[in-house]
């Protein structure tokens, strides 16, 4: 009887809009003999046992399925359906769980559950916090909690918050209150007032001692003084004018080189184009992005295309992927993982989120060129803003996040430098030797033999 390989594909829940969760998750995988082909089209009897603790420990379900693999060696359970009891009494929150795997009574391997699933764990846990609840709690400081009133209803005044400092104030100050004016009516001055002020000004000494009889300020009389004598003809008699030469007379002309006297630098989220010069001058622009992001999914940046943004610490970061596909030395656009195929590389080949330290630990082994990583660490590529040589195998969550964004890049790249409808390599590697690839048809995760053969594109992070 030829050996089958079941490989371990990706677990899903389904949210319902029941009460209760789901008592089952999905489980796929592809069906090989030991050499590596699929098996189409075939009955197999497939036994699940999920254990808890460690991958020897203990069994906490017992299932055996009969199916009929697909075309493509691909088969579906759903873990649980077979022994509903057993499966909703396992308490999801006592990890890790692996999950192991038998194919017409042959013991295939034992994978961990790096997922489990969450309406269960959710359902175990019993606490009834929800994620953004959780996060309120955190942020709460040790000993505030006696400052938060327990009426979580109140929405206004004293009632939220307890032991608040007391403003002192000084005195009862009273606003001012006023009153409107009727302009229409106008102000009644009387005659005798008027003489009043007549008599009042006539008698000024003041006035009477101003035999030249100026009116002006102190401040104006200074700025007359400061005209030097015979300027006064430079000065447009015009007082009206707002702009241009009917203002100031005989003005020097100043001669101007280019305007780039003046230096503009850009800061943060601000550009600043053109030199200066009368025919180029600067313009200074806001590029905040969306969000507060400088930026975005799609563009075309860094050598390649940006699949995915974030922020750490308050520091833009981001996902590139190369402009197209890889190809060996061959021109073939299908590769091997690794010719190594007996060495586990261990943990630095398997982080989930870091392929560049996956990427350094496989070209580290033998027997790697014009395999996944190598051709990925030797891409560079130039072009208007610098040489690029700093990518990388993405790891299977960074392949994902490619994947994501695959209908943007496609959109902009086209079908040929696009994505394919395929199979492509990450760098992560699993503790039973086997490496993760993704699917560009509907986002699925699987794993395979080292020396299968499938598509590559580079990343490089900025």
């Amino acid at each position: 009887m030829k050996k089958i390989c079941s490989l371990f594909l990706v677990v899903l829940i389904t949210l319902t809009i029941f009460a209760q969760s789901p008592q089952s998750f999905n489980y796929q995988a592809i069906a090989r003999d030991a050499t590596g082909n699929i098996f189409s089209n075939t009955q197999i009897v497939i036994g699940i046992r999920i254990i808890q603790g460690s991958a020897n420990g203990e069994a906490v379900l017992n299932e055996e399925y009969t199916k009929t693999t697909n075309a493509f060696g691909l088969i579906n359970l759903e873990i649980g359906s077979q022994n509903p009891t057993a499966f909703s009494a396992i308490n999801w929150t006592d990890g890790p769980f692996f999950v192991e795997v038998s194919v017409n009574d042959v013991l295939m391997g034992t994978s961990q559950l790096l997922s489990v699933p969450y309406s269960q764990y959710a359902e175990k846990a019993g606490n009834g916090l929800t994620v953004d609840d959780a996060i309120k709690l955190e942020s709460i400081q040790q000993g505030a909690e006696v400052n938060v009133n327990a009426d979580w209803n109140a929405t206004s005044g004293d009632s939220q918050i307890l032991n608040k400092p007391t403003l002192i104030g000084y005195g009862n100050e009273a606003d001012p209150i006023f009153t409107s004016w009727n302009k229409s009516t106008g102000i009644n001055i009387t005659a005798s007032q008027i003489s009043d002020f007549q008599t009042s000004v006539t008698n000024n000494s003041a006035v009477l001692a101003n035999t030249a009889k100026i009116s002006y300020p102190s401040t104006d009389a200074t700025k007359l003084a400061g005209i030097a004598a015979g300027a006064e003809v430079n000065v447009n008699a015009d007082w009206n004018a707002t702009s241009g030469d009917a203002q100031i007379l005989n003005k020097p002309t100043i001669s101007v080189v280019d305007g780039s006297e003046t230096k503009v630098t850009a800061g943060t989220n601000i550009t600043v184009s053109g030199t200066g010069t009368a025919a180029s001058p600067y313009i200074v622009n806001s590029n905040t992005g969306t969000g507060g992001f400088v930026h975005y999914i799609g563009e075309l940046f860094g050598g390649g295309i940006i699949v995915a943004v974030w922020k750490a610490g308050g520091v833009e970061k981001g996902l590139i992927a190369s402009l197209v596909d890889m190809k060996t030395s061959t021109n073939s656009y299908y590769m091997a993982w690794s010719g190594n195929t007996t060495t586990i590389i261990g943990l630095n080949a398997q982080s989930p989120i870091n392929g560049q330290t996956n990427t350094n630990a496989i070209i580290a082994q033998s027997s790697i060129a014009d395999k996944a990583a190598t051709v990925c660490n030797i891409y560079s590529i130039t072009d208007g803003t610098g040489t690029y040589n700093d990518w990388y195998l993405p790891a299977v969550w960074e392949l994902n996040q490619c994947y994501n964004a695959a209908f943007i890049v496609n959109t902009i790249l086209g079908s040929i430098n696009g994505f394919q409808f395929d199979y492509y390599w990450s760098s992560t590697e699993t503790y039973d030797n086997y490496v993760g690839f993704q699917y560009f048809d509907y986002g699925s995760t699987y794993y395979d033999y080292k020396t299968s053969e499938y598509r590559v594109r580079a990343v490089r992070r900025f």
